[in-house]
């Protein structure tokens, strides 16, 4: 069972979710984004964050995908290669190969378009 990890990193704070095949939040954590440490330390802290949600899952399941979204996800390739590097550092081999990272630009829609997916999703069982 693969679980994907979304995340809103802003420049207040960063709200990041694991979620489940079910499209459901198995596990949450939000920080703040104490962007004043500088961009290294944003994505550092955000690296420590991502292995406490993956620590919840069980040794079966592991995580395939992160979505980083949010103000700051306009950075771009700064943050992707960042988020990379990160990824190869607290992760091991076999996982950074496998966990594929993209900046996701969500736009003020972005909660109107989850919430109407979700319900779609949860009354209507499709995706």
């Amino acid at each position: 069972m693969s679980h994907d990890i979304g995340i809103d990193l802003g420049g207040s704070k960063i709200a990041l979710g694991l979620v489940d095949p079910r499209d459901e939040f198995s596990a949450r954590r939000r920080i703040d984004t104490a962007s004043e440490a500088g961009f290294e330390s944003v994505v550092e802290r955000n690296a420590i964050e991502v292995d406490a949600l993956k620590a919840t899952l069980p040794c079966e399941q592991r995580v395939e995908a992160v979505g980083i979204g949010g103000s700051v996800a306009l950075a771009g390739d700064l943050l992707l290669d960042a988020a990379g590097a990160s990824l190869k550092k607290y992760s091991f081999k076999a996982v950074s190969a496998r966990v594929q990272v993209a900046a996701i630009e969500m736009g003020e829609d972005a909660p109107i378009q989850g919430a109407a997916w979700l319900a779609r999703n949860r009354l209507l069982g499709s995706s």
